[in-house]
């Protein structure tokens, strides 16, 4: 559970991160760097590419400044992986929503924490 975001900054579960990162459900993964900058593909997160994932929810920076490229929106779309991209404060309410949720879907959250 996320339990408070702000400009550069994330706390889950008491413990706080200032670099981008990635939450897995059984891990925090900080020090999440894209090789292009704001553009997301696919071999910035072949990691969470390689988890058994139901729903990957992308926080794309304080203002929204993060893309996802072409070709990693296809490679989700072909492994029926839904995704949800919004600016980071707003991903942070949807992974906590659907990870707080009850059953066997897996939910994955990438977060840019700045821009």
């Amino acid at each position: 559970m996320i339990e408070k975001y702000d400009f550069g900054r994330i706390v889950i579960d008491g413990k706080e991160y200032t670099e981008d990162l990635k939450v897995f459900p059984s891990q925090v993964k900080p020090g999440w760097w894209r090789e292009r900058g704001h553009l997301l593909q696919s071999r910035d997160i072949t990691d969470v590419l390689e988890f058994h994932l139901d729903l990957l929810v992308i926080g794309t920076g304080y203002h929204g400044n993060m893309e996802l490229s072409a070709g990693l929106k296809e490679i989700l779309d072909e492994r029926g992986i839904v995704h949800v991209e919004s600016e980071s404060p707003e991903a942070v309410d949807i992974f906590n929503h659907e990870d707080g949720k009850a059953g066997p879907e897996e939910v994955i959250g990438i977060f840019h924490l700045t821009c």
